[in-house]
């Protein structure tokens, strides 16, 4: 799951928002990953987790190191 943590009461709201006023956006996510192949939903997994890791251990590592698709985190 994404860090909740880091965004902002507004970012949140905004969220909320889109999400009540899109009801079937989750039911058409749900339905996207369901066609994954498992190796991909694993990498995208495994790349939260890790990302999700050094956010929390407060790592050094550079922000490209912390993640497998090279997005920068923090």
């Amino acid at each position: 799951m994404l860090d909740m943590g880091n965004m902002s009461d507004k970012e949140m709201d905004k969220l909320r928002v889109m999400l009540v006023s899109n009801g079937d956006i989750m039911v058409t996510l749900f339905d996207i990953l369901r066609k994954l192949d498992s190796r991909v939903l694993m990498l995208l997994k495994l790349n939260e987790l890790t990302r999700a890791l050094d956010n929390a251990l407060s790592t050094t590592h550079p922000p490209v190191r912390s993640s497998f698709f090279g997005t920068e985190t923090g």
